[in-house]
């Protein structure tokens, strides 16, 4: 009985050494394919999209909603906005008095993006045209609807690949001016994109519904010797909701939701001048930003070290503005973001409006 008691007690423990290392190799496995020892989650075999999320959906959303913002306070921007378009500055016209409540535009900017960070690395462009009417009532309050496209083409240099979009926008817009120093506007986009991504033989593609919100409120002003000063305080906010999907070589990719919200403060100043019968604002702009949320970046190497992130940043611009006749201004800006640890970020944008 004692032999059959020692058998059974051998047969037992071989039995738990065969079930822990099954345990054990079900939960390496399992950690390999989806938790941090994931060699597919960073470096050479990572998805391109992974890694890169949250700072190319925040410049694309950042691009578009800048846009937006300056169209509408070029019209409800108040008496020293730099040549709001329904009667120059310091006339003291209120909202629709020039008799052009009408409005139509065209924009379209490119930004050049560089992220030097080790593990995370990557460059390339972001290309947007946004087109757009509104109206603006002689209660001083103006809607409008914005349509847009976008492109991304980025290298992923941190993994030899490369991720590309194309996405559709639709964006209704508000603005109130309140009076000749005092306005406000209100933006609500949404933004359907598809993403491809290659790296290393091995490919994927998956979309994304991308929704953000952008609110400010401006205080304009003209001063002696035709000097123009502005500020605007604001909320700005966006998250996309992206779907998994799987590599062409089987890797599974999780879907990902990319957000950010931050709040902004903008000085301008501007000087108007009329050289050969047009007249021109030369004017630059720092828009300083801060980000509460402090959005997770990805996973980039095998010590579980994150991309860099930060909650601040800073946005210079510079530009000329002109107005060619009446109802036709064009507008042409550059800027150049800073303050963000390894990223770089700068773009150029031309905008024609029209009113009729």
């Amino acid at each position: 009985m004692t032999a059959g008691v020692k058998k059974g007690a051998a047969q037992a423990s071989r039995l738990g050494k065969a079930l822990g290392a099954m345990v054990t190799g079900t939960l390496v496995l399992a950690l390999e394919t989806h938790g941090a020892l994931a060699a597919d989650t960073y470096g050479a075999k990572a998805p391109s999209s992974a890694i890169v999320n949250t700072e190319v959906v925040r410049s694309a959303a950042t691009q578009a909603a800048g846009l937006l913002s300056d169209r509408i306070s070029q019209v409800v921007g108040g008496g020293a906005m730099f040549l709001g378009e329904n009667g120059s500055a310091g006339t003291g016209l209120s909202a629709g008095d020039a008799g052009h409540p009408a409005g139509f535009w065209l924009s379209t900017s490119n930004h050049w993006l560089r992220d030097s960070q080790n593990g995370a690395s990557f460059n390339g462009n972001i290309g947007d045209v946004v087109g757009g009417f509104d109206y603006q009532r002689p209660d001083g309050l103006m809607l409008g609807l914005a349509f847009g496209y976008e492109n991304l083409n980025v290298d992923t240099t941190f993994n030899n690949g490369v991720l590309k979009d194309g996405g559709y926008g639709l964006s209704p817009y508000a603005g109130y001016r309140f009076n000749d120093i005092w306005s406000a506007d209100l933006q609500l986009s949404h933004v359907w994109v598809n993403y491809d991504e290659s790296h290393a033989g091995v490919s994927g593609s998956n979309s994304g519904s991308r929704w953000s919100f952008s609110g400010n409120v401006n205080a304009n002003q003209e001063l002696p010797e035709n000097w123009l000063v502005g500020s605007s305080l604001g909320l700005f906010y966006v998250k996309e909701f992206q779907t998994a999907y799987i590599e062409s070589n089987g890797n599974p990719v999780a879907a990902a939701t990319p957000y950010t919200g931050e709040i902004r403060w903008k000085e301008m100043l501007g000087y108007r001048l009329t050289v050969g019968g047009v007249e021109l604002v030369p004017n630059v702009s720092v828009r300083l930003e801060y980000d509460p949320l402090q959005t997770r970046e990805a996973i980039i190497d095998a010590n579980g070290d994150h991309a860099a992130t930060s909650n601040f940043g800073a946005t210079f611009g510079a530009g000329l503005r002109g107005r060619l006749n009446e109802d036709t201004t064009l507008t042409l800006e550059g800027t150049s973001e800073q303050f963000r640890p390894y990223m770089n970020d700068y773009g150029v944008s031309l905008t024609l409006r029209i009113e009729r």
